[in-house]
């Protein structure tokens, strides 16, 4: 596929005519997503989502979720695989890899006709495993705004790229609370026994440790969120809340973060909370222990690409996890009838993989103010 790039020279010479940086001006010949429709029914009944977009110009996945009507679709971040190049402040892989999705017909399909709401994880966030510390953040937050039609919304001004939706009438709210776990977290702690099961890569912070994922703002709007009425609350988190004690990136080496996720649940009463993940490059379900009442933390990922085997990773709140190297993505069905939720894994031809029930009754605190 031919890329599409716009030399140096010339985004300086545009930047001086119209008196912005050489960056800001490259954005005037940027890619972007079509826009995405409003949501306009009653109520919603199915949400697909996945992560790992790993080859900008595969179909399949997308085209088997079109077929599946789903009413909304999240994309749950690498939704395109930029190189990493940390130390090019115009983040010209990312540009590239940008161009590439634009151009992909299934994509450009359901993004257009299908109520569509998105994160970033590392790969389109701009380094592997970064944290607040990538220092060209602002400029792949641009990207990320520019392509996803984003550019008029709240979040170029307080930074981040969290975003929250209500979608339904009042019997049938589902909130959508998407969480940046990027752009505010702090490092990791790097792991003392590299590739040994439980420190493949990382370990967790002490829990009295001060390091943060979410920040200091993002936290006090995520509260508010969460005192919004709605009778089912899709939490999107690109990294796994949930998931305990295997050595890779997931909100378990924050220790002290995950508990107040946990204890800000209990503390607004907020009822009806399943987590969507991705990141990982396989599907699973992991289930929280000793929380006001059980949380869900559904992953799927990749795509398309390199999907990987979870089987031998410490995983003690894992219910399921997907066969070896299977290509998949989720789905949310609500049934609003009988008060049940399925959590379906389904794989890239659109097979059945695994049905999870979930009763509203439950996920509902006993004093749940909506």
């Amino acid at each position: 596929m031919k890329l599409k790039y716009t030399s140096v020279l010339s985004l300086s010479i545009l930047a001086f005519l119209c008196g912005c940086t050489t960056f800001d001006a490259s954005l005037k010949d940027f890619p972007k997503a079509p826009a995405t429709p409003s949501f306009s029914k009653p109520y919603i009944s199915k949400i697909a989502f996945g992560s790992c977009q790993q080859i900008a110009s595969e179909t399949k996945t997308f085209d088997t979720i079109y077929k599946r009507s789903p009413d909304v679709f999240l994309m749950l971040g690498d939704n395109v695989y930029g190189d990493y190049t940390p130390d090019d402040p115009m983040q010209s892989g990312m540009r590239a890899t940008y161009w590439q999705l634009s151009k992909n017909p299934s994509f450009k399909n359901i993004i257009s006709k299908v109520t569509t709401f998105t994160t970033w994880d590392d790969h389109d966030y701009g380094d592997q495993d970064a944290g607040n510390d990538f220092k060209f953040r602002k400029t792949t937050e641009k990207m990320f705004e520019t392509f996803w039609n984003l550019e008029n919304n709240d979040l170029a001004k307080r930074g981040g790229i969290y975003q929250s939706y209500l979608l339904g009438d009042d019997e049938h709210k589902v909130q959508f609370i998407i969480l940046d776990t990027r752009f505010f977290r702090d490092k990791l702690l790097p792991s003392d026994d590299i590739n040994i099961k439980g420190k493949e890569r990382y370990m967790s912070h002490p829990i009295e440790s001060k390091a943060s994922m979410l920040g200091d703002n993002q936290w006090k709007w995520f509260e508010n969120e969460l005192r919004k009425p709605a009778k089912i609350r899709i939490i999107v988190s690109s990294i796994q809340l949930v998931a305990d004690g295997n050595g890779f990136e997931a909100w378990e080496k924050f220790p002290a973060e995950r508990q107040k996720f946990y204890d800000l649940i209990a503390k607004t009463k907020a009822q009806g909370v399943v987590v969507l993940s991705g990141d990982r490059h396989h599907a699973s379900i992991n289930v929280s222990k000793n929380t006001i009442y059980p949380i869900y933390d559904f992953t799927s990922s990749p795509f398309s690409g390199s999907a990987r085997s979870g089987d031998n990773e410490i995983a003690p709140n894992r219910i399921y996890v997907s066969p070896k190297e299977v290509l998949n993505f989720g789905e949310v069905e609500i049934d609003w009838v009988n008060k049940n939720i399925f959590l379906n894994v389904l794989n890239q031809d659109g097979q059945m993989l695994h049905k999870e029930k979930i009763e509203f009754s439950k996920i509902e605190t006993k004093k749940a103010p909506n």
